[in-house]
């Protein structure tokens, strides 16, 4: 594909001084836009050579490959994604945004309230973070728990009361649960 080849070639020359696999990663994501995705494959095994740990490869090559039918190879690597949050998890579990990060991998697997545990502690390690108070009003509204989704929607709108997404999640949540209370 050359436009796309044209892309990477600006790109790499504005880049030279880019972290290498968050730069495959953005290629990866660009080839996969333009349904260039023998050429995201190859992009997404790069970044993740060059750096295991850096976040969202390993999710975005299992998506595509599901994507091309290669199911298969696509559970392995999110099952290796897995492991390798749960081994960062034991090493700073004092450490917020690694709570968060292992508990979509978890609830991807089924571990869900292993998924709800580490939301929850994320939510006690950093209490007015944004992105935690949403993560586990997300979960609970998502899993269909909007009670125990309320009060972390609440907590969203406290913190931030000029966010219309918090407003707007709120809202729902408020919305669900006078629908379910209904007769």
């Amino acid at each position: 594909d050359a436009p796309l080849q044209q892309v990477f070639v600006e790109l790499e020359d504005e880049t030279l001084d880019m972290d290498r696999a968050g730069f495959h990663l953005m290629r990866g994501s660009m080839a996969e836009e333009r349904d260039s995705f023998d050429r995201a494959v190859q992009e997404y095994r790069l970044a993740m050579e060059l750096e295991p740990s850096l976040r969202h490869v390993s999710s975005n090559l299992a998506s595509l490959l599901d994507r091309v039918g290669q199911s298969d190879e696509a559970a392995k690597l999110r099952l290796a994604e897995l492991d390798l949050r749960e081994r960062e998890l034991r090493r700073a579990p004092q450490i917020a945004e690694v709570q968060s990060n292992v508990a979509p991998f978890r609830h991807l697997h089924g571990w869900h309230k292993e998924a709800e545990s580490a939301l929850l502690r994320a939510v006690l390690l950093k209490p007015r973070d944004q992105l935690f108070l949403k993560n586990l009003a997300d979960y609970y509204n998502d899993t269909d728990r909007p009670q125990e989704a309320l009060p972390f929607a609440e907590r969203l709108v406290e913190v931030r009361p000029a966010h219309p997404n918090y407003e707007n999640l709120r809202r729902q949540i408020q919305h669900k649960l006078r629908n379910n209370l209904s007769p």
